[in-house]
């Protein structure tokens, strides 16, 4: 387990970085969370005067009025830094593909700049953006048709990721329908979280007993004394993609207990089951058998999805702390 208790170490590190050149920002501690694991799970190295002076320029190049102007610049920073090789000069290209995004008809927020990134860094060789861009928000219609009331803004970014593959649309979001409906058959709970573990598991190739292996994975989780609550269902995707799964849960509740225990983290023992997931599964990375096949770019796409999801989970907190009257 030594791997992992230096991947937590290092998370604390970052963190405790960010939060103190930062204090004054006003940024929920949770968002320093998120860029903290990912450095972590994509094994990137933090230059924490690297990232401030990204972060700063960011908040300088855009208009008054811009959500990057607050707290969501740490997260963009952290991405154009771990995604791309000169994330100063990348900053401008990706501003041109969030203004594609609201030409099409997608809403000026944060979801819009993650998209923008997602597929920016996605299709690098490619400068003409405008067919998948119309394609994700043909998907993302399709999915508020189906889910008008669950379907919002957070998932535009997975609009993206789905609307990436090679498959038609309409087809594509009747078999996610299908798994929804037989995930909620087997006990899962319907909302935002079951469609987006629905999702999740469209984006694998490999479509055997994936119903059957995520239900499995619940009910061991269970029978280990960890109670899996609807905003885990996410991470239960990831887990289903390998074939082995059932063996990572040791290692997984041993991550989440060492997070418990850290004084920085110990109020968010949900989130901490999640970048726990992240850490354990990120290691599968470095396998050669998943990087001599597709696995390996299934892996990468679907950690994506949840660290997209956990932003979501984030951001949604950090709105209603600062309604509450906290930051």
């Amino acid at each position: 387990m030594s791997t992992y208790n230096e991947k937590v170490t290092r998370y604390e590190e970052i963190y405790t970085m960010l939060k103190k050149k930062f204090k004054w920002s006003l940024a929920d501690s949770r968002t320093f969370m998120m860029v903290a694991s990912m450095y972590v799970v994509n094994k990137r190295d933090f230059d924490l005067e690297r990232y401030s002076r990204l972060s700063d320029y960011i908040k300088n190049e855009v208009g008054t009025f811009s959500t990057l102007k607050s707290q969501e610049r740490f997260t963009i920073a952290a991405m154009l830094d771990i995604r791309t090789d000169y994330p100063q000069q990348a900053f401008q290209p990706f501003i041109r593909i969030y203004e594609e995004f609201v030409q099409e008809g997608f809403s000026r927020n944060i979801f819009t700049y993650l998209s923008a990134l997602i597929l920016m860094t996605n299709e690098s060789h490619n400068q003409h953006y405008q067919p998948q861009i119309e394609r994700a928000l043909q998907v993302y219609k399709g999915m508020r048709k189906n889910h008008f009331f669950l379907t919002s803004h957070s998932d535009y970014p997975l609009a993206v990721l789905l609307a990436a593959q090679d498959k038609e649309i309409d087809p594509l979001l009747q078999h996610v329908e299908t798994l929804y409906n037989q995930l909620h058959a087997n006990g899962f709970k319907k909302g935002n979280d079951l469609q987006f573990l629905s999702h999740i598991l469209s984006l694998i190739d490999n479509q055997n007993r994936l119903v059957e292996r995520t239900v499995e994975l619940q009910d061991r989780f269970k029978q280990s004394g960890f109670k899996i609550k609807t905003m885990h269902y996410p991470s239960l995707g990831l887990m289903t993609l390998l074939d082995h799964s059932y063996q990572e849960i040791d290692k997984i509740q041993h991550v989440t207990a060492l997070l418990n225990k850290e004084k920085a983290f110990k109020w968010y023992k949900d989130i901490n089951f999640m970048m726990a997931t992240s850490f354990v599964l990120s290691e599968q990375l470095d396998d050669t058998s998943l990087l001599e096949t597709k696995m390996y770019t299934i892996m990468e796409t679907i950690l994506q999805a949840q660290q997209t999801a956990m932003m979501g989970t984030l951001i949604a907190a950090s709105a209603a702390s600062s309604s509450e009257g906290g930051a």
